[in-house]
Parts: structure tokens; sequence; C-alpha cells
């Protein structure tokens, strides 16, 4: 099944398939990945302390950077999500291990359809539990490194918003 669409041109009709961005394009969700990496986090009761930002984590060979270069200092769990702590999230992706990260990916249907009933769904791009190397995972945590389509971003969302509790999205 196809979404087609109505144009005007030249004083006719004409039928012009439609491409849906939010079913079947794929995005980088960059900040959107926050809440699930925290809330991983915080499913796991690992916030006890702290996390300190220095502006940069070396993580393999490389220096993932803040989006604060200085560094935000010694930050809560809320204080990290307040000031979009990249190096706050690598280091609860690095507590909670590429096993878990991707055991919740998909429990908050990150890599598949989420079965809303519109044609040409797009599944998005993830790394796999196998391939996801150190610096992978850190920068995933933060939303970065893979994709999505904008109805699993906001069914991931509501999952957050449900206790944690997914249900499928659907039109109405």
């Amino acid at each position: 099944m196809e979404k087609w669409t109505a144009l005007l041109q030249d004083g006719k009709f004409v039928r012009q398939k439609c491409y849906l961005e939010e079913i079947e394009g794929e995005i980088q969700i960059t900040c959107a990945g926050m809440p699930k990496t925290c809330y991983e986090f915080v499913e796991w009761e690992k916030f006890k302390k702290g996390f300190t930002c220095g502006g940069k984590l070396h993580v393999g060979d490389y220096d993932i950077h803040c989006i604060n270069r200085d560094g935000h200092g010694t930050e809560s769990l809320k204080e990290a999500v307040q000031n979009s702590c990249n190096v706050a999230l690598m280091s609860i992706a690095e507590m909670i291990g590429s096993d878990e990260f991707s055991k919740y990916q998909d429990i908050f249907g990150f890599g598949d359809t989420t079965g809303i009933d519109l044609p040409s769904e797009a599944v998005g791009l993830l790394y796999s539990k196998e391939n996801l190397d150190p610096t992978s995972l850190a920068t995933n945590s933060f939303g970065q490194n893979y994709n999505c389509t904008m109805i699993q971003m906001a069914s991931a969302f509501s999952s957050l918003i449900n206790g944690g509790n997914y249900y499928q999205p659907y039109l109405v």
C-alpha cells in the first residue's frame, strides 16, 4: 500500500507518491538518546555517586568532548541531563556495558519497526552488541553514531513517560 497525495497542477489534480519522513526517514538522534541512557542507569540504581566532567573523556584511541569543553565539574544525574553532559552519559554507558545498553535499545524499540499501521517503515541503523566497541558505546550513549525513525523516537519517549512500558503506536 502506498501513500499518495493530490496536487493541483495546471488546474488538474495530479497524484504523486508522498514520502513519509516520520516513518521512512532515519535520523541521528543526538540528544534524544540521553533519556534512554539515563533510564537504563536509574533502572540499575547505579547513580549513587555523581559524575565529574572535565570536558572530555578518553575512550579507545579518541578524546570525546562534552558540549562544554571546559567541563561541568561535579554534577548529579539531574544536572548531567540539564547540562547535556556527554562525559556523564559516556560514564553511564561504560558502567552499564554493551550487553545492557543493547538490551535497552531493543526494549525501547530501536532497530526494529514499531508496527505502526503505515507502509514502508524503516528500521534504523544500530550497532549489534558484538560490534559495539568502547568508542561506539560511548558515542551511542548520547545519541550519536546510530539512526532511528522519528516514530521510534516518539515511541521510546512515550515508554519513558509510561513508566518503562512500551506500547505499539497506532494512527487515530
